[in-house]
């Protein structure tokens, strides 16, 4: 894969999906039970926004995290953010109009995170998936590290697996059941690099880049196979992809938004594009709304009901480039 550089803005609900197989600076949003957004930007810190009504977004709050914001999942009243320069950073944001610091676990070059079960699971450009025991949040620590052959750009947890978006090397799927003894039991090679991972009702999902996006049969995850491969055929690369009932939404670079009909994964087929302004790095979707990252042209919501007659409905300035998305509930 030729190099892309770029800034990006993470959006993401209550999880992560990163992007991008070299970068720098970096924005995350995390957008908690359909009411605030929390953006991680680089050296920005953490802004907070309600986000009650999609239309009119408000500030809340803006916390300086000391470090290199990479990327942000919401759990359980707390904020948790990869920090790229050399940490974990939990923060309290019960309410989040007085979100402080708790608790920094270090860990290099930190790129993705998901939250799941009482750990947090830390993608990094080490490359390796660090796991953390965040039960309780004061005393959290790491128990296990998992070699990758390539740096993590994105984390989704199921079923007692930690997928893994590991770039020129694929999808590494790796067993958490104990996450004390986690361990690769598949890899899964894809056309180009995988960047981006959701997963749903027995499949994943991965963004390839200039691949478009591939759909894996991951029942069993030891058997994985991709059973699908969805290119937009007028170009552009796959940056992120959420999954929501029968759809997957896709961050598609500079064409915009895809929206893919998977009801039926094996026959996959797009069913619309929405033309962004910018170039679309990152997606999530919630209460109807998709939220799409678009890189130099902020924050698009576009409302999805129905998904073949979606539409913008507002831009947001979000001070800087937007660049990537993860979606609560999924």
């Amino acid at each position: 894969m030729q190099s892309s550089f770029r800034l990006f803005f993470i959006i993401a609900i209550t999880g992560l999906i990163n992007a991008g197989c070299a970068v720098y600076g970096s924005q995350s949003i995390s957008l908690d039970e359909g009411n605030f957004a929390f953006v991680v930007g680089a050296f920005n810190g953490v802004r907070i926004f309600n986000i009650s009504d999609p239309k009119n977004p408000e500030s809340v709050e803006s916390v300086d995290t000391q470090g290199f914001g990479a990327d942000i999942a919401l759990s359980g009243g707390y904020a948790y953010v990869a920090d790229a320069a050399d940490c974990l950073k939990i923060f309290d944001i019960d309410p989040p109009g007085d979100a402080y610091i708790v608790k920094t676990v270090d860990a290099l070059y930190a790129s993705s995170i998901a939250v799941s079960g009482g750990y947090a699971y830390l993608g990094t450009y080490e490359p390796s998936l660090q796991i953390i025991d965040i039960d309780p949040i004061e005393s959290a620590f790491i128990v296990k590290t998992v070699s990758t052959l390539d740096r993590e750009f994105g984390v989704a947890v199921s079923d007692g697996y930690a997928y893994v978006a590991d770039c020129e090397s694929g999808l590494q799927i790796i067993d958490i059941d104990p996450p004390e003894s986690a361990f690769i039991v598949k890899s899964v090679d894809m056309p180009e690099d995988a960047v981006g991972v959701a997963i749903s009702d027995g499949y994943a999902y991965v963004a390839d880049h200039n691949a478009g996006f591939q759909i894996i049969d991951i029942d069993p995850p030891s058997s994985a196979h991709i059973v699908k491969s969805v290119q937009y055929s007028l170009g552009g690369a796959a940056w992120s992809v959420v999954v929501s009932g029968d759809f997957a939404y896709i961050a598609y670079d500079y064409t915009g938004l895809l929206i893919v009909d998977i009801e039926s994964p094996e026959s996959a087929y797009i069913v619309n594009v929405v033309d962004t302004p910018g170039v679309a790095v990152d997606v999530a979707v919630n209460g109807g709304y998709a939220y799409v990252a678009d890189s130099e042209s902020g924050l698009q919501i576009i409302d999805i009901d129905p998904p073949d007659a979606a539409y913008i409905v507002k831009t947001v300035d979000t001070q800087g480039p937007a660049g990537d998305v993860a979606v609560s509930g999924d």
